[in-house]
């Protein structure tokens, strides 16, 4: 065994940063070779629909393209789970495997990685091929990208004072004759309402109010020009605090029939808060400078008579359509208009949160043809162990690899190669100039390694199947076991906090607490005798390899070395007689007797010495027994 193996690193911090990705919105579309290199099937069980050919994400697929050309109906797949399963992750490997047939249909794909609300409706509005749209995406460009916040605040708060006014229907969710009290009274349904929620909106404390930076309205302006995260998060919604009950001097500010309206918000706001969520879907678009008589739903029926007469399909692909929260309206309108002589068929896929998925309106649920639900790990636990290790292995590899590396193989490939992911570097097997890496034998003998399809084997390290299955653990007893807690916290943040350990011959620290199980079946000090050979800071070292390493026993020689751990290699300090540490068992239960489940007292113990909490239960039994004692 060659002494350059101590302290090895196979993979560079800022390489692992640009590469690895938790989130798919997080990585552009520019960078799919990443997440392909990285690609497992995703566990998908379809809820409804009929079956189609292959496994995961690939019926999905086959069902999409088995749809094409139903001249009579809209297609509506819904992709829910959790947060951070791989729902997105489906979609664009969707787009990623459509293949392309402009003959029989035209796909307009919006990513996670759009920033803001202006970039959105951009994708959209430059894939469409009408007038209509041309003009929309130059209006909002110079509405959105040439004036500044404060103009843009006034016009929306003007805004939604217009759609109170005119647009919002009297009849709606929440309690009617609430409802047509706080939007006012009116002759007709074309006349302007009057002493409703709107004249409110006039008076110049709220709207300083409104205004406020904290505000939803700077919120919104804000969603429309300023980046956001690409994650799951809500879209702005108006709260009570939104509205300024508390200061006093408006009452006496305001007419007779606004008054009342007033008093009505301080005794119950929610009801205001409700409209104002309403209105505020239908002012945005105004704001965004979208001019009169141009609308969404206009810029949509234009676009799919088009189409239609092209005799093509529109195939819609929303990696998040939480995304639209703030114009879904319009889209949702597309969902149900049928497809027939004037409109082309609809062929819509969308990922989107469980919860958020039940909040959709029920006419559009109605008439989703296909719904798969993502399962997330411990479906199948012994399974599951298995699958998230080489879940793991395949992030392990594309950390080292490196995404500019990625992108060139890809590119490189040609079609069938790409079809295979025979493109997929192995860096184990290419690290050095195109030869194994020099340690790839002791590597795999000391740390393991596991199959990641046509790439071939890659090397666990810096893990071992022992440090895995104890990472695992950690993130269920957190609550938090998922792909992308697996991507975040396994891979990304372990890599870049201990590699520099690894390299100054520091690791493990007592930091591997925050990515570990550390339970123990045997006392600390049968794991390492603390002999006074080596410092007290080399023996905690030394333990807490051996409990994440090799459950409590003598580790590999290579995991000896690669971790620079100290004492000898080849006689690494005792661990311990191989007999069973613990106290001795009761005897097994006779024929007849009643089984009794008993805690292991014993290894509470050492889970309570490595740093775990002692459940209280036991922590009273242990008392009790020294107190008697």
């Amino acid at each position: 065994m060659t002494d350059a193996f101590r302290n090895f690193c196979c993979w560079q911090a800022p390489t692992v940063q640009r590469t690895i990705f938790g989130d798919i919105g997080a990585l552009a579309t520019e960078a799919d070779a990443v997440f392909l290199a990285a690609h497992a099937q995703i566990p998908i069980r379809r809820d409804k629909g009929t079956p189609a050919e292959g496994q995961g994400e690939a019926e999905i697929l086959s069902a999409l393209l088995g749809e094409l050309g139903l001249a009579e109906r809209n297609t509506v797949m819904a992709i829910t789970g959790p947060v951070g399963t791989g729902k997105s992750h489906a979609v664009r490997w969707l787009r990623a495997h459509l293949p392309a047939d402009p003959a029989r249909y035209r796909t307009i794909y919006v990513p996670r990685d759009v920033s803001t609300l202006r970039e959105l409706l951009g994708r959209i509005l430059d894939e469409m091929p009408g007038k209509k749209a041309k003009e929309a995406a130059r209006q909002i460009d110079e509405a959105v990208g040439q004036k500044p916040e404060d103009q843009l605040k006034t016009a929306l708060i003007d805004n939604l004072r217009e759609v109170l006014a005119h647009e919002l229907p009297d009849k709606g969710p929440g309690d009617p004759e609430i409802r047509r009290f706080l939007l006012g009274q009116r002759a007709d349904h074309n006349a302007i309402r009057r002493d409703g929620l709107s004249a409110v909106l006039h008076n110049l404390t709220i709207i300083e109010h409104l205004s406020r930076d904290d505000g939803t309205v700077t919120a919104a302006i804000r969603s429309l020009r300023a980046q956001h995260t690409g994650r799951d998060e809500d879209y702005p919604k108006f709260s009570p605090a939104d509205l300024p009950i508390q200061v006093p001097g408006i009452r006496r500010k305001l007419d007779h029939g606004p008054l009342a309206v007033w008093n009505s918000i301080i005794r119950d706001p929610e009801p205001a808060v409700k409209l104002l969520d309403e209105a505020l879907k239908r002012a945005i678009p105004m704001t965004m400078g979208i001019a009169p008589g141009i609308t969404l739903d206009g810029i949509f029926r234009e676009t799919r008579e088009i189409l239609r007469n092209e005799g093509t399909d529109l195939i819609l692909l929303f990696e998040d359509l939480a995304l639209f929260g703030l114009i879904d309206d319009a889209l949702y309108d597309q969902f149900v208009i049928p497809p027939g002589d004037s409109y082309c068929p609809l062929r819509i896929v969308f990922a989107i949160t469980t919860a958020k998925y039940h909040e959709i309106r029920d006419t559009v649920i109605d008439r989703v043809t296909h719904h798969y639900i993502v399962q997330n790990f411990e479906a199948d636990p012994a399974q599951d162990a298995s699958s998230m290790t080489t879940f793991v292995a395949r992030y392990l590899n594309v950390a080292r690899v490196g995404r500019d590396a990625l992108i060139a193989a890809r590119d490189a490939a040609g079609g069938s190669g790409r079809d295979a992911g025979t493109w997929i570097p192995n860096a184990c097997d290419s690290r050095e100039q195109g030869l194994p890496c020099q340690f790839r034998d002791e590597c795999f003998s000391a740390f393991g390694s596991t199959s990641i399809g046509s790439a071939g084997y890659v090397g666990l390290y810096p893990y071992n199947e022992h440090s895995l299955r104890r990472a695992f653990t950690r993130l269920r007893e957190r609550n938090a076991l998922s792909p992308r807690s697996l991507v975040n916290e396994v891979v990304y943040g372990f890599l870049t906090t201990a590699g520099p350990e690894i390299s100054q011959g520091d690791f493990p620290t007592e930091e591997i607490r925050n990515w570990f199980d550390m339970s123990a079946d045997r006392p600390h000090e049968v794991i390492v005798p603390d002999g006074g050979k080596l410092a007290q800071q080399e023996v905690l070292r030394l333990r807490r390899a051996r409990i994440v390493w090799a459950d409590c026993g003598i580790e590999k020689p290579g995991i000896h070395q690669a971790f620079n751990l100290p004492g000898d290699a080849g006689n690494p300090g005792a661990a311990g007689p191989e007999t069973d540490p613990r106290p001795p068992q009761p005897e097994s239960p006779q024929p007849g007797d009643k089984p009794v489940r008993r805690p292991d007292a014993a290894k509470s113990l050492y889970d309570w010495e490595g740093g775990r909490d002692l459940p209280v239960a036991e922590m009273e039994s242990f008392r009790r027994l020294l107190h008697g004692w």
